[in-house]
């Protein structure tokens, strides 16, 4: 795997890396609460060799490594995610982040218990609460809607019996 950022990649980029490359997709109008559509343009193909190819930076990526091209795909190369039981409690970053309205907001359990998800403006006021309940041990993935809420900085939290974490996250309008 390559190491550093370059143009001398030993990848071999083809159209069948892709689901589309037609242009025309990208005009597609957003919904009607301002989000972009959901559309193939540029996203990458199963099997592609570009999926898990990148270096982690940082940023939040599917798989066992970041994706090279515009887009995350949600096809892994070596992540089961039915058979994953994580070993501790774990608060990952949202993806989209920034995002504009809705962002993804993936945890992990050790164990089953109640849960808590909630969502704090910078004042440390309470704008929503996402999940109050029991869950089963594993991966989980809840979508947060922020379509009534204005351009900043927000702040989610989850809570266990033993366990509790914030994260930051930006909303651009």
């Amino acid at each position: 795997m390559q190491e550093t950022n370059s143009w001398m990649s030993p990848l071999v980029v083809t159209a069948e890396d892709f689901l589309s490359l037609n242009p025309a997709l990208s005009a597609s109008p957003r919904y009607a609460d301002g989000s972009l559509p959901e559309i193939e343009f540029m996203h990458l193909a199963a099997g592609s060799d570009l999926i898990d190819a990148g270096v982690d930076l940082g940023l939040p990526f599917k798989g066992k490594a970041p994706d090279l091209g515009a887009f995350e795909s949600d096809f892994g190369t070596s992540v089961v995610e039915n058979d994953f039981r994580p070993a501790d409690f774990g608060l990952q970053q949202n993806y989209p982040n920034p995002f504009n309205p809705r962002t993804m907001i993936e945890f992990h359990l050790s164990r089953s218990g109640r849960v808590k998800l909630t969502v704090y403006n910078a004042n440390g006021q309470l704008m929503a609460t996402l999940l109050d309940g029991n869950l089963a041990k594993g991966s989980h993935t809840v979508a947060f809607e922020a379509g009534n809420l204005a351009s900043g900085v927000y702040f989610y939290r989850i809570e266990t019996s033993n366990f509790m974490q914030t994260k930051k996250m930006l909303l651009m309008r």
